[in-house]
């Protein structure tokens, strides 16, 4: 009898340590949740933001601009400002890219290390745990729309604008005295000294595409300008001659010795200048425009008898497409949320892999749409919408079957 007294003294003991001395609101426990969900999601889209920002731009940067700042055409202020520019442009594709990445890490960490599996014994629904992803996924849209609409556009015409600018400012500054000056794409420039736009003892080789001499001017003393509008170098020769080669054998001078005297600006030389200047007169797209340019665009085609129902497309589809680019945030975290739980996964790689073909199935399809911006019968200004759809749909059936996987 004590036995048995002592052991439901002992069982009631046990069970009365389990009862907590006090319980938290479950409104307080579920904004803790949500908090901790949301701080890993939006420090893992930043970082991976940041970081997709930093190789597309670093990409278009070694293109364009490096090149420029390393032979000194460029400042460093600008090129840090033409940085900036960039990573507006490329705002466009690391925000949905960013919070797709870091949507499928944390949920897959947090699935692999069983948190999910605790949170829906807890009661939960998967809806309810993502509530907070959803919500970062709508901030994600609104700050995709201000990217598309309007930091895009005018970071984009001031990158180009700046960059042009400085490469004309600085042109006269790269012909150096006793220095062939081989830049002018089929030209060859040298000189002995100068003085303003005067150049004393002045040769020009021009060129074939074999790099052989076709003529060659010699001065005793011109006048160089630049002509930015024409982007043309024009040599004014104060006194000096002309020698044409053989076509046939460019070593070797013209038949009877063909040297011709030249003097004045009558037989003046324009060479063009081609990249030298950059790119020059670059046109604008209608990507490039702001909403409102591209509202008031729209509206001035739609008077206009003359213009076509192609020039009317491509702006209404650059409107849908800038949308389209700017929901595919909720689009592509709709689908991660299903995706990283299920997944459960650790691994980096395997996310990483994962969300590249998602985005790779996504523009591929959005490419393919935009391809029809000539063919008004088919309503690709509808069609840019389908993967969106897709996504969106896939994410909502992927949603129910890991809710019934988890009951």
């Amino acid at each position: 009898m004590p036995c048995r007294v002592h052991s439901r003294l002992k069982k009631h003991t046990i069970q009365t340590t389990l009862i907590p001395t006090h319980r938290l609101p479950p409104g307080h426990m579920f904004k803790t949740l949500d908090t901790y969900i949301a701080r890993s999601i939006a420090s893992t889209a930043t970082a991976a933001i940041m970081f997709i920002g930093f190789v597309f731009g670093a990409v278009n940067l070694l293109k364009d601009v490096l090149v420029y700042l390393l032979d000194g055409r460029i400042p460093l202020s600008l090129f840090l400002r033409l940085c900036w520019d960039m990573a507006q442009y490329v705002g466009t594709y690391a925000v949905p890219i960013g919070m797709l990445l870091a949507v499928l890490l944390v949920l897959g960490r947090m699935s692999a290390d069983n948190e999910i599996t605790a949170m829906r014994t807890s009661g939960l629904g998967l809806a309810r745990i993502a509530r907070p992803v959803f919500a970062l996924a709508l901030l994600g849209v609104a700050a995709e729309l201000g990217i598309n609409f309007y930091l895009m556009p005018r970071s984009r015409i001031a990158y180009h604008v700046e960059l042009e600018k400085a490469l004309r400012d600085t042109a006269a500054n790269f012909f150096v005295p006793r220095t062939f000056m081989r830049e002018i794409p089929g030209a060859v420039v040298y000189f002995d000294k100068k003085d303003g736009k005067r150049h004393d003892n002045l040769w020009v080789w021009l060129l074939d595409r074999q790099q052989r001499a076709t003529h060659i001017y010699h001065a005793a003393s011109a006048e160089i300008d630049f002509d930015l509008e024409a982007g043309v170098l024009r040599v004014l020769p104060l006194n000096g001659t002309i020698e044409a080669r053989r076509a046939a054998d460019p070593d070797a001078p013209a038949p009877n010795n063909n040297i011709l005297q030249i003097d004045g600006t009558e037989t003046a030389l324009e060479i063009p200048l081609g990249d030298f200047l950059g790119r020059r007169g670059f046109r604008e797209k209608p990507e490039w425009l702001t909403l409102p340019q591209l509202l008031a665009r729209r509206a001035a085609l739609a008077a206009d008898p003359e213009s076509t129902d192609v020039d009317r497309l491509k702006i209404t589809l650059t409107i849908h497409n800038k949308l389209t680019f700017s929901l595919g945030v909720f689009s592509f975290v709709l689908l991660a949320v299903p995706l990283g739980i299920r997944t459960q996964r650790k691994e980096s790689s395997a996310n990483i892999g994962m969300a590249m073909l998602l985005v790779v199935v996504y523009y591929v399809m959005s490419v393919a749409v935009g391809w029809l911006d000539k063919r008004p019968d088919l309503h690709p200004e509808l069609l840019i919408w389908l993967p969106n759809a897709v996504f969106i749909v896939a994410g909502l059936w992927l949603l129910r079957r890991v809710e019934r996987a988890g009951r």
